[in-house]
C-alpha cells in the first residue's frame, strides 16, 4: 500500500486553465496573455473592471511566483470570483479600480513540480533587479505591465 502526503492542496496550470474557461465569459472579465513562460507556457492576465477608465486606480495582484505556494492559488480564484459576482462589495471595488490579474507567474515551476523555482531553476522572486527577455519573460512582462499602467496613469 502506497500512501501519498500532499504539503497544501495541489492547484495545477491544467485547473487554472479550466477556471478561467468556466468565467471568460463574465462581461467584467477580459482574458489575454501577459507573455510566454520560458518554456512556452502561456502566462494569463485576467482584467476585471467595470469600464476601463485612466482615471481609476490600478491594481495589479500576481500569484504564484513560487509554484508551491498553491495556497495563493486558491486564495486568488476566491478573490477573482467575489469580483465577478453581482455584489455591493464587487460593485464599490470596480467604480473605482481596475484589477489586473496574473494567476500564476510562475506556470514552468509548477508543471514542473518544483516548489520555489522556476523551469530554469531560478527563484523568479529574486529576479527583479536582472530582467532578462528570455531567461526570466514571466517578470519582463510583469514589470512591463507595471511600466505601461504607470505611463498610462500619468497622461491621466
Amino acid at each position: 500500500m502506497e500512501v501519498y502526503f500532499a504539503y497544501s492542496i495541489p492547484y495545477t496550470y491544467s485547473y487554472l486553465q479550466n477556471f478561467i474557461g468556466a468565467i471568460k465569459s463574465n462581461p467584467l472579465l477580459t482574458v489575454s496573455s501577459l507573455c510566454e513562460s520560458f518554456s512556452g507556457l502561456d502566462v494569463p492576465l485576467l482584467q476585471i473592471s467595470k469600464e476601463q477608465s485612466r482615471a481609476k486606480t490600478n491594481l495589479i495582484i500576481a500569484a504564484r511566483i513560487h509554484p508551491g505556494e498553491t495556497n495563493s492559488s486558491h486564495m486568488l480564484e476566491g478573490l477573482v470570483k467575489s469580483l465577478l459576482e453581482e455584489t455591493e462589495t464587487s460593485a464599490r471595488l470596480l467604480s473605482c479600480c481596475n484589477f489586473y490579474i496574473v494567476p500564476m507567474i510562475n506556470p514552468d515551476g509548477v508543471v514542473a513540480g518544483n516548489y520555489r523555482t522556476s523551469f530554469s531553476g531560478r527563484d523568479l522572486n529574486r529576479k527583479f533587479n536582472e530582467i532578462g527577455k528570455f531567461l526570466y519573460p514571466e517578470i519582463n512582462g510583469l514589470v512591463g505591465l507595471v511600466k505601461k499602467l504607470k505611463l498610462q496613469h500619468k497622461k491621466v
